[in-house]
């Protein structure tokens, strides 16, 4: 039982220092414009529900908006691509 307390602090110095780690630039490029493509201003289902021969009903609303859907796209690249990589674009959002 001594050595869980270490092993947790060194898995946790672990974890927090792979964080820090950069991808190659060309995979950055290549997650961040799925990410740009793939962010939607507003998303949202609605679900209904009706119980046979009882008086439940039920229902679900769900409404997300992305923090990205009042930015300009190229810009939410050239920083995903900076966060993950370190530098800058080679290659913008609208020539990929």
């Amino acid at each position: 039982m001594r050595g869980r307390p270490a092993l947790a602090v060194v898995l946790g110095g672990a974890l927090a220092l792979s964080g820090c780690t950069k991808i190659p630039v060309a995979r950055a490029e290549t997650f961040c414009q799925q990410r740009v493509q793939d962010a939607r201003p507003v998303s949202g289902s609605v679900g209904l529900g009706v119980a046979n021969g009882k008086p439940a009903t039920s229902y679900d609303l769900k409404v997300g908006i992305s923090s990205d859907t009042f930015r300009d796209p190229n810009e939410v690249y050239k920083s995903c691509v900076y966060q993950y990589s370190g530098q800058l674009p080679q290659t913008p959002l609208y020539n990929r």
